[in-house]
């Protein structure tokens, strides 16, 4: 069974890195729940605090840290580990 962790830094989301986009790659994320649930692949979404990169919004995925995340990143990205 395949097992994808992502956790979204809750920073990425408030006025303190001054970066708002955070929240919309949240909700792009939970997007996928339904899907991969479908593909029983387990898909666990949640929020985490600072993961000390701060060039966000800052995604962390199966322990891998990946910044600058967009929607079109994280398509990219879970492709990749579906294969």
């Amino acid at each position: 069974m395949i097992v994808i962790k992502v956790e979204v830094c809750s920073h990425c989301k408030s006025q303190s890195c001054n970066i708002n986009k955070g929240v919309d790659i949240f909700e792009e994320l939970k997007m996928y729940e339904e899907l991969f649930l479908e593909k029983n692949i387990v898909f666990d979404v949640k929020e985490c605090g600072c993961l000390g990169k701060c060039k966000g919004p800052v995604v962390k995925i199966n322990g891998k840290i990946y910044t600058k995340v967009d929607a079109d990143k994280v398509e990219e990205i879970l492709n990749e580990l579906i294969g």
